[in-house]
């Protein structure tokens, strides 16, 4: 399609990025330490292998086993605590899903040149933040998805040909977000519970 696609697509990886990397930084940088407790470079070494495995099988359910020992053993919060929050969270906390779907939605109306008001974009992100919830924890999950949320917003659902061939590589980046998103939730839980 040339360079000018290619160039726009960029754009979007970047922008995905950067906002699952601000959600990261909020989450290590700000929450774990002042509400959690624990300093950001404890936690980020303690979940080294979480990240890892998230990262190379863009599986939340994959990462399960990996991340609970890394928040039990390695980051210090309680197991009892860790063995309940992680696999809730790995079910229904999909924070950087949330958040990737909605972008996706919005370039996706933008490459079509369909202006959404307010209250369209609005509504993109509630009806996000509701598949995010239902969204299994395998990979390329929220593609399928996705469908709905286009539908909602009166975009055309093809339109996730133009996001598919780069969901991989931010597939693995919000899967590392989702995870640190119920690792830090039970550092912060475990503190309140002492």
């Amino acid at each position: 399609l040339g360079l000018d696609y290619i160039a726009t697509l960029a754009l979007y990886c970047v922008t995905v990025l950067s906002g699952l990397g601000l959600h990261f930084c909020v989450l290590t940088l700000i929450v774990c330490p002042l509400i959690g407790g624990i300093s950001p470079m404890r936690f980020l070494r303690g979940m080294a292998p979480a990240f890892g495995v998230a990262f190379s099988s863009s599986s939340s359910s994959a990462t399960l086993p990996v991340s609970m020992e890394c928040v039990s053993k390695r980051v210090g919060a309680n197991e009892n605590i860790t063995h309940f929050v992680l696999p809730v969270g790995a079910t229904i906390n999909m924070d950087g899903t949330a958040l990737y779907v909605s972008v996706a939605s919005l370039f996706i109306a933008q490459v079509y040149n369909i202006d959404l008001s307010f209250q369209a974009q609005l509504m993109v992100f509630l009806t996000a933040v509701l598949v995010s919830v239902g969204t299994a924890g395998i990979p390329g999950a929220s593609i399928g998805l996705m469908s709905i949320i286009l539908t909602s917003a009166g975009i055309p659902v093809e339109g996730v040909g133009i996001v598919i061939g780069v969901d991989r590589i931010l597939d693995m980046s919000r899967t590392v977000v989702n995870m640190t998103g119920d690792s830090v939730g039970a550092v912060v839980i475990s503190r309140s519970e002492g």
